[in-house]
């Protein structure tokens, strides 16, 4: 009876380990959703937003005023397309979608006013950590977007060194905003435990003239490349 006692505690025991861990993968997979379609919506609804305030302004459609237009219509089809791709993941517990590429990310907020000094390369960052350096930077080129307009500055330094990757992003805004934005949204909160996680920091605030982010992530070191 004791023995059956202790085989029965063990088979519970390993039951619940089982259930936890079946509960952290789908508040995991949760998460990683949630992010993606937050993302998605921040970034087309600014450059919806923007350019129907240049339109509003704009009075008669001119061939700019029809690329707005067309622009608009290109963001919401992809977001409408982005969104469902994502409900279907959480109906159908597909495997997650490939994120867009960075560079399409930008293409989009550039095509809204976003001005870029250079374009990063995504091929620069370490593999594993190429997804995450790659939300850090689309973020915070959306939020300078949203927050201060067509016109806006953008700079992107990166620096791959120490096993680490560090990536400021810098914003100047080309005429004063009409109010200043405080606090940190649901994207760079939902970063900065994202990094957290990975042994990594997010800073953002004020700078002279617009906003800085500055995020570090840990990745591991690259192996030297055997000499022949």
């Amino acid at each position: 009876m004791e023995r059956q006692r202790h085989v029965a505690e063990r088979a519970e025991f390993a039951a619940q380990r089982t259930r936890h861990r079946l509960e952290r993968l789908a508040a995991e997979r949760r998460d990683r959703t949630a992010r993606r379609l937050h993302d998605t919506l921040a970034r087309t609804t600014t450059v919806m937003l923007v350019q129907a305030e240049a339109l509003r302004a704009a009075g008669d459609l001119t061939d700019a005023d029809r690329r707005r237009v067309d622009a608009m219509l290109s963001a919401g089809r992809d977001a409408l397309g982005q969104v469902r791709a994502t409900l279907r993941e959480l109906h159908d517990e597909e495997e997650p979608a490939a994120e867009p590429a960075l560079t399409e990310v930008l293409d989009q907020l550039r095509s809204a006013g976003l001005v870029l000094d250079a374009v990063p390369d995504a091929a620069a960052f370490p593999g594993p950590v190429r997804p995450l350096a790659g939300r850090v930077i689309a973020e915070a080129a959306t939020n300078a977007l949203r927050h201060h307009g067509p016109g806006t500055r953008l700079g992107v330094d990166v620096a791959v060194t120490g096993g680490q990757v560090r990536i400021a992003v810098a914003s100047e805004v080309r005429t004063a905003p009409a109010a200043t934005t405080t606090g940190a949204g649901w994207g760079l909160t939902s970063l900065r435990a994202q990094l957290a996680e990975h042994g990594g920091s997010l800073t953002a605030g004020p700078v002279a003239g617009g906003w800085s982010v500055v995020a570090v992530i840990p990745c591991p070191a690259t192996p030297a490349a055997a000499t022949p």
